[in-house]
């Protein structure tokens, strides 16, 4: 029998007030008031970890275990998803993100799933998944539509964007009602934690860079270019506009992080 309240016929959807009924002890005491009270000091976490994660990679060794354990990773997921929306082979390595060129196969399991997600989306009555189905949908159809020296630009600027935007929507997860099994106990704060450190690994290697130009990472990674040396000398790009371009899109990702914990604060005390 289907849920009277989201229509799942198993299970729960996210936001339903009966998806985390499972998850209850036999014999359970704890009040509404008690969980609301501890949902309401654990939201605290969000800003703490943003700042405990700055302060990590502003020391050295800090910031080589901010980027190898956690910006790294999502450095190269934003290479390959640029790839991705641009119909191109890509597989996202540790340091390194191998690409194949345009393919054929990608556009349509790209196409094809957006697609499902937007038909599951319908049927489901969300129009969350549907407006992200679309939204996405019309990106990677713009992306297609580029030049390839255009796309080949945005598969460079894409990996530190990569970092700062991944980082900053997966920490937002920890803000999400635990409806499914992602985002409940360890696994919230663990997606909190890689997310905020990720951001602040980004973020701060241009930070560095506009206070001293210096720091600027031209030369070489793993024998290849860097994505800034390829930037000024493939592209063309100013330094003084490579790095405000990069804070620019550091500000508004984590502006979008931090609305998310104030709709979510403002939720928990209204």
């Amino acid at each position: 029998m289907a849920c009277s309240e989201c229509g799942a016929h198993r299970g729960h959807l996210l936001g339903c007030s009966q998806a985390d009924a499972r998850f209850k002890q036999p014999g359970a005491t704890e009040s509404n008031d008690d969980v609301s009270a501890f949902e309401r000091r654990r939201l605290w976490a969000f800003p703490l970890a943003y700042l405990g994660a700055w302060a990590l990679v502003s020391t050295s060794l800090g910031a080589f275990i901010g980027r190898t354990c956690f910006g790294m990773w999502l450095h190269e997921l934003g290479h390959a998803v640029a790839a991705w929306l641009c119909g191109q082979w890509a597989v996202p390595l540790p340091w390194f993100t191998w690409t194949f060129g345009p393919s054929p196969l990608v556009t349509v399991v790209l196409f094809g799933g957006l697609g499902a997600l937007l038909w599951y989306g319908y049927t489901l009555k969300a129009p969350w998944m549907m407006a992200t189905g679309s939204a996405v949908m019309v990106i990677a159809a713009g992306c297609h539509l580029l030049g390839e020296s255009t796309q080949a630009l945005f598969f460079t600027f894409a990996g530190e964007a990569g970092a700062m935007l991944f980082g900053a929507v997966l920490s937002t997860t920890f803000l999400l009602p635990p409806a499914v099994g992602a985002l409940r106990g360890g696994l919230r704060w663990g997606w909190l934690v890689i997310g905020a450190v990720s951001w602040a690994d980004a973020t701060h290697l241009w930070v560095l860079a506009r206070l001293d130009p210096a720091n600027l990472p031209f030369g070489l990674e793993n024998g290849t270019e860097s994505d800034a040396t390829k930037l000024v000398e493939r592209f063309h790009w100013d330094e003084d506009v490579m790095v405000t371009r990069s804070l620019v899109l550091a500000g508004v990702t984590l502006g979008f992080a931090l609305v998310a914990w104030a709709l979510a604060t403002w939720r928990a005390y209204r």
